[in-house]
């Protein structure tokens, strides 16, 4: 048992959806557009981080180095919404040459912006969000 699946037998997990952006394509506009894969669901612990972390005054899976801990903060818009999502799913490919992947939650939008992948030490890797709506039609 890992200790993130130690952890979600103690808090609830949350049921997410996951969607891959697969590549882009050009609408009747001549606007460039990402094209999307069919939504998959996902399950883990869905959380806010709280704006002193994104500053850098903590961590979020590893020791702080003082400049955002397991993430790379810098460059963050400090008055949008971040959420974490620990997950023992593999699902997120975030190194192909695409725009980050979405995840929907309670009616809202978060795009994928960066992982810390614990998965091949302990099984379950951490996904850094930014809020960016409400769900699509």
């Amino acid at each position: 048992m890992t200790l993130l699946n130690l952890a979600l037998s103690i808090l609830p997990r949350q049921r997410l959806l996951y969607q891959a952006v697969v590549g882009y394509e050009i609408n009747e506009y001549g606007i460039q557009i990402e094209k999307l894969a069919p939504k998959k669901v996902i399950y883990g612990s869905f959380q806010p981080v709280d704006r002193a972390t994104l500053a850098g005054g903590g961590s979020l899976g590893k020791p702080s180095t003082g400049s955002g801990g397991a993430f790379d903060f810098e460059g963050l818009d400090m008055q949008r919404r971040h959420f974490i999502l620990y997950t023992d799913q593999r699902a997120f490919d975030l190194y192909r040459d695409q725009s980050g992947d979405y995840l929907e939650y309670d009616c809202r939008r978060y795009k994928i912006l960066s992982r810390n992948n614990w998965y091949p030490y302990d099984g379950w890797m951490a996904i850094l969000c930014v809020d960016v709506g409400g769900c699509p039609e």
